[in-house]
């Protein structure tokens, strides 16, 4: 799928400038190639769109449906049920591999089957 250009930005208030102050600059995205637009529901998706009226559009649902205090509340068992059972996995195989954890291949799957989660 090619290389992609990340920037992490750790500073508070760096971050709050960049993402406050000057959203709509840096809200912009590389146009995708043909692989990535088919992976990412032809830019349908809140990490996928372009800044514009569908991303905001897409952010607003998010926001007020999916991240809202209420549905946070509401699914808080299965997060901690997931939580444990990543936790178990990771015990186990640590115990059987003097330790050593590939911790990326848990969290990887164990986050999409939070998502998925209803």
């Amino acid at each position: 799928m090619g290389s992609r250009t990340m920037i992490i930005i750790s500073d508070a208030t760096l971050a709050h400038d960049v993402l406050i102050q000057r959203g709509p600059m840096f809200a912009t995205r590389p146009k995708e190639n043909a692989t990535r637009t088919i992976f990412s529901s032809n830019t349908f998706t809140v990490n996928a769109s372009v800044y514009g009226p569908v991303w905001r559009s897409l952010r607003r649902n998010m926001v007020q449906n999916m991240l809202s205090s209420t549905r946070f509340k509401e699914f808080g068992s299965l997060r901690q049920s997931a939580m444990d059972k990543l936790a178990e996995r990771i015990k186990s195989e640590a115990s059987g591999n003097n330790g050593l954890v590939w911790f990326y291949e848990h969290a990887g799957f164990d986050t999409a089957k939070l998502l998925h989660q209803r």
